[in-house]
């Protein structure tokens, strides 16, 4: 069996005045230099898969994590990347990829040792002169896609299901070596019922992370680190959405502002039930308890025990107390002091 093609790189060239970039001093400028390190960080992911990443709600919440910054942060600054045109934003709006011209062209630099290296042509950005002649490039449709972040999951494993269908309208033109070639637009083939009912679960999996997680920003304290996220994710699989998201909000009514206040929360109604009440008692029965437990404790020989220690103690003030008084002491012969 043949050995499987690698696509991606075990390591990439980094410019030494990216940083020097006009439209990356702005974006450090406006966000943080934050950003510089998810610019990082994006380029690592890209060319570990290859020469492009699908930009997808999943990924941008993993990714997020990774790098131990606020979701909707990470895609306030990819967003900015994208309008300032560090990474293609036609593909983007198209397929919802992340590449640039300058990724492919180090991609296939790197690559100058593999014999053949397969490109999808709607992705290409290079002008053919600036093909390199090794490797052999080999241009394929978008409808057999390899990366692992644009497929699904398919039984037979050919790869050959897609994730996002081009928006392209039908007999749509391209330029390609200065001559129009015809692009009929992809259609996916139809999905088994497994398949539909695993991409189903995947969802809703997805939408319910995204859901805690943003109902836990918005009305406890944004995700600081991974602790956080994994326990949260721990207590989303454990108690499911609705449990959570209810503890989520009866956290923010008594000002609880963390997660372990939020999973005392669950482990709670997990032993009593789901909302199940505190007992209360009223403060005059309160009051009442508490008097009680001072009088027991203050006043032996009223119902109340005595610990040992204090037996011997209270038997000499009960001695003090019936002794007479000195003016009570009567001489002997009956007359008084």
């Amino acid at each position: 069996m043949a050995r499987p093609q690698k696509t991606g790189l075990e390591y990439f060239p980094l410019d030494v005045d990216i940083d020097s970039d006009e439209r990356v001093e702005f974006i450090l400028a406006k966000h943080g230099f934050m950003a510089f390190g998810i610019l990082i960080k994006l380029l690592m992911e890209i060319y570990r898969q290859g020469y492009y990443i699908t930009w997808t709600e999943r990924l941008r919440y993993v990714f997020a994590k990774r790098v131990n910054v606020d979701s909707m942060y990470t895609e306030t600054v990819v967003s900015a990347y994208i309008n300032e045109g560090i990474f293609e934003k036609k593909l983007f709006d198209e397929y919802g990829i992340l590449t640039s011209h300058g990724v492919q062209a180090r991609y296939l630099q790197a690559s100058g040792r593999r014999v053949t290296v397969e490109m999808i042509k709607e992705f290409c950005l290079l002008d053919p002169k600036e093909l390199p002649k090794t490797p052999k490039i080999t241009f394929i449709n978008v409808s057999v896609c390899k990366n692992p972040s644009f497929r699904i999951h398919n039984d037979d494993g050919n790869g050959d299901n897609c994730d996002i269908t081009p928006t392209k309208t039908p007999q749509s033109k391209v330029k390609e070596s200065n001559k129009d070639v015809v692009v009929t637009p992809y259609n996916p083939p139809q999905k088994g019922d497994e398949d539909m009912e695993l991409e189903t679960e995947v969802t809703e999996k997805d939408e319910a992370t995204a859901n805690v997680f943003t109902l836990f920003e918005n009305n406890i304290h944004p995700i600081t680190g991974q602790i956080e996220t994994d326990t949260l994710s721990d207590l989303l699989d454990h108690y499911g959405e609705h449990w959570t998201t209810e503890a989520i909000k009866e956290a923010a009514l008594r000002n609880g502002r963390s997660v372990k206040y939020i999973q005392s929360i669950l482990e709670a109604w997990e032993r009593d039930g789901f909302k199940a009440p505190k007992p209360e008692r009223s403060k005059a029965n309160e009051r009442g308890l508490q008097s009680t437990r001072r009088k027991n404790q203050c006043q032996p020989g009223e119902g109340g025990d005595v610990p040992d220690s204090l037996k011997e103690f209270y038997a000499d003030i009960e001695e003090v107390k019936n002794r007479p008084k000195p003016w009570e002491v009567q001489r002997p012969d009956g007359t008084g002091i």
